[in-house]
């Protein structure tokens, strides 16, 4: 397994020795794009006499540049990044004089995080070193010569496969493991013209999008077009491509897209609130260039667009190609691959429920003020007085928001990376809400929280999972869901009576008929609330110690409501619930935490990628039956070897929900439930859930749609 990932992962074979033109120089030049806007600066990196344009870009371990000719002379390129020479008044880097190197007839070219250059041919994937240019073999299926990316979450090659020209209807969108040789078709996407081509293709930085863009029809009466795919290549919708859209990268902090354009510009895609499956706000941060073709990313978070002809310092302009760097002064791009996070084996460490952050009082690192709409705000936990050690490598938290008016989302993930597009809680209505989430540690061993809307944003821990060998630290053992508790049933122990305003009561866990053994430290535990009314909070923490401030369930609209929880065990492994109005509570569990032996899993943690969403394509009704979903065969990464996953699971129904449940594909349905939805409205839910042969299943009680996001699982 990799290990942790505290801070953006630099490619260690991408170290870069850029040599840098003098800012007086650049000013002193007329530039490559006449016009760029301020937040941007920009050189003429390379400029070459050629037979045909540049196409993709890579990076070599010594900072050179190596760029694809697109022509049947098979040509790659060497520049040398640490020499310049003037050529009509531009300090530009040469060409190696060894290049070029014959490869194959190609465009599209890409690092990949294993050291190697690797080229999209139509005999398959070209493997070249990339300190000489030697080509080391072609292997995979067979692809249209264009497009190339690294899928963050595989590192897998992803690229177009057949049916994506000469007026063909279908796409087919391939990966491949270039360490295996294994290969898989991700989907086919259609549009409602015939392909021409397909020229770039991208992974947004979290790898669970896919951006295609080329052109359909015939010339010259062509049209561009730039299409939002999901990891599947399901069609999410078609983005505006009126620039003639050919590369395209990634931009972080903020977030947005740019694509090097044919007309001679490059625009910036900004997407609201950060989610790709929305309509973005499209501008032009440069024009006035030529036609643009592929392009690639730096180790020094720039972005290099290739054009078919040269503006030179002195104003002089060639049919010479070129290719210009542009960075950004506000943050940087995404280079291939970049993203990949899945930890090493953590085990858990429970603690008393704590108060890490309550952004409703006085200003400070844990106070307010609130998490403002549009931005992000970071929490360093090992600096609470919650007594985290700096060593934790993720955390389990609740997350309860308290928006002051709508909120569309939040999103938790690890200071330092990139923000993932997923949602870890939806309050479309505003309403106070809930979730469980496991986090891992980033930077400094903070967590970033970002907010689509203004909001308050309260974050209770109940434990930490530690990476190495920690013999103390605590195995998770999945069972098959089970009821614990319900107190709507008869009077007893894990019966009723229902629990009364302003009251606490003790549960017995180890008593139920659910089997779980003495050792148990710390359970996994699904809490549902069936209130009488208005609910302001419930709190579940160890029996025999004092209750901590802290609450496990929000529920003031008076609904069903249900919430993740994971709780120490307390004396005699009982957990002790306050409420503070009158409600039933139904407990299920999903396994627990004890110490390490026969059976007992570890926690990999992964950057969050969707494994299903059933609103794709676009138009697909809700579901209203069994749902069988394959984890470990979707474009996931999951080994094989998982026993149990953990999903942020999320129903959109078009009426009222009474439930979902989520249990091992291949096992009878269980008497539990996963989260409940009975107003109708959008719900979340953290949810742990086992498997016996990597699929799950999911029943609805009624018609839903339902997203699973993926942040890790547990396995040996």
């Amino acid at each position: 397994m990799r290990s942790p990932i505290r801070a953006p992962k630099i490619l260690a074979f991408l170290l870069p020795v850029v040599y840098l033109i003098p800012a007086h120089e650049i000013e002193a030049q007329t530039p490559p794009y006449p016009v760029l806007e301020s937040s941007y600066t920009q050189e003429l990196f390379a400029a070459g006499a050629t037979t045909s344009s540049y196409g993709g870009v890579a990076f070599g371990p010594n900072g050179n540049i190596w760029v694809k000719l697109c022509d049947s002379s098979v040509s790659l390129i060497e520049f040398d990044s640490a020499q310049t020479t003037t050529v009509n008044g531009s300090a530009v880097h040469p060409q190696d004089p060894a290049s070029p190197f014959a490869t194959a007839f190609a465009c599209g070219l890409t690092n990949h995080p294993d050291g190697h250059l690797y080229l999209n041919t139509p005999n398959g994937i070209m493997k070249i070193d990339p300190n000489t240019g030697t080509v080391l073999g072609t292997a995979g299926p067979v692809g249209d010569s264009y497009g190339i990316a690294v899928d963050p979450q595989s590192e897998n090659i992803v690229y177009p496969g057949t049916g994506c020209g000469n007026g063909s209807s279908g796409c087919t969108i391939v990966s491949y493991n270039p360490t295996t040789g294994a290969s898989q078709t991700l989907g086919t996407f259609s549009l409602p013209v015939p392909f021409e081509d397909v020229d770039g293709l991208s992974m947004d930085p979290t790898g669970n999008f896919i951006i295609v863009a080329g052109r359909t029809g015939t010339f010259p009466h062509d049209t561009p077009y730039l299409a939002l795919l999901s990891r599947n290549a399901s069609m999410i919708q078609q983005l505006p491509a009126t620039h003639f859209p050919d590369g395209m990268a990634f931009h972080t902090n903020p977030f947005y897209m740019v694509a090097n354009n044919n007309d001679g510009s490059i625009t910036r895609y900004d997407f609201p609130q950060d989610d790709m499956t929305q309509l973005p706000v499209v501008s032009v941060i440069a024009s006035g260039g030529f036609r643009g073709d592929l392009t690639g990313v730096g180790p020094d978070g720039c972005f290099y667009a290739t054009q078919n002809q040269t503006r030179y310092g002195d104003g002089t302009v060639t049919k010479d190609n070129s290719v210009i760097r542009v960075c950004s002064t506000t943050g940087k791009f995404v280079q291939a691959g970049e993203l990949v996070a899945v930890s090493s084996a953590t085990h858990f460490v429970p603690v008393t429920p704590c108060r890490i952050a309550d952004t409703r009082n006085p200003n400070g690192p844990f106070g307010g003020p609130a998490v403002a709409g549009g931005t992000s705000r970071d929490f360093v936990i090992p600096d609470s007085t919650c007594g985290i050690p700096a060593t934790a490598a993720g955390y389990s938290m609740n997350v309860a928001v308290v928006p002051q008016k709508t909120l569309g989302y939040i999103t938790l993930w690890p200071s330092g990376q990139s923000q993932p597009l997923v949602a870890t809680l939806n309050s479309v209505d505003g309403r106070i809400k809930s979730n469980a989430a496991i986090v891992p540690a980033g930077a400094n061993g903070a967590v970033s929280v970002f907010a689509t809307d203004t909001t308050d944003v309260i974050l209770d821990i109940n434990g930490y999972f530690v990476a190495g060998n920690s013999p103390s630290a605590l195995a998770f053992y999945p069972v098959t869901p089970c009821r614990v508790a319900d107190t709507r049933n008869a009077a007893g122990a894990l019966g009723g009576p229902s629990l009364a305003p302003q009251s606490a009561r003790a549960f017995p866990v180890l008593d139920s008929s659910c089997g779980l053994p003495a050792d148990a430290q710390a359970y996994s535990l699904n809490f549902a609330a069936v209130p009488k009314g208005p609910l302001g909070y419930i709190t579940v923490w160890p029996t025999g110690l004092e209750q901590p401030l802290v609450a496990s369930l929000n529920d003031l609209t008076g609904t069903v409501a249900a919430n993740a929880v994971v709780v120490p065990a307390g004396s005699n492994g009982a957990v002790s619930v306050f409420t503070t109005n009158a409600t039933d509570l139904v407990i299920d569990t999903n396994g627990y935490f004890a110490p390490q032996g026969t059976g007992g899993l570890a926690l990999y943690t992964m950057t969050p990628c969707r494994v299903l969403d059933t609103r794709l394509p676009a138009g697909s009704p809700p579901f209203s039956t069994t749902l069988n979903v394959n984890v470990t065969s979707s474009p996931c990464n999951v080994p094989a070897t998982a026993q149990a996953f953990v999903f942020n699971a999320t129903v959109i129904p078009p009426g009222l929900l009474g439930y979902i449940t989520m249990w091992a594909q291949g096992q009878p349905q269980p008497l539990a439930a996963t989260l409940n939805a009975i107003d109708g409205a959008i719900t979340n839910n953290m949810a742990i859930v086992p498997t016996k042969n990597g699929s799950i299943s999911v029943f609805p009680s009624g018609p839903t749609q339902l997203v699973l996001d993926l942040f890790g699982y547990f396995a040996p």
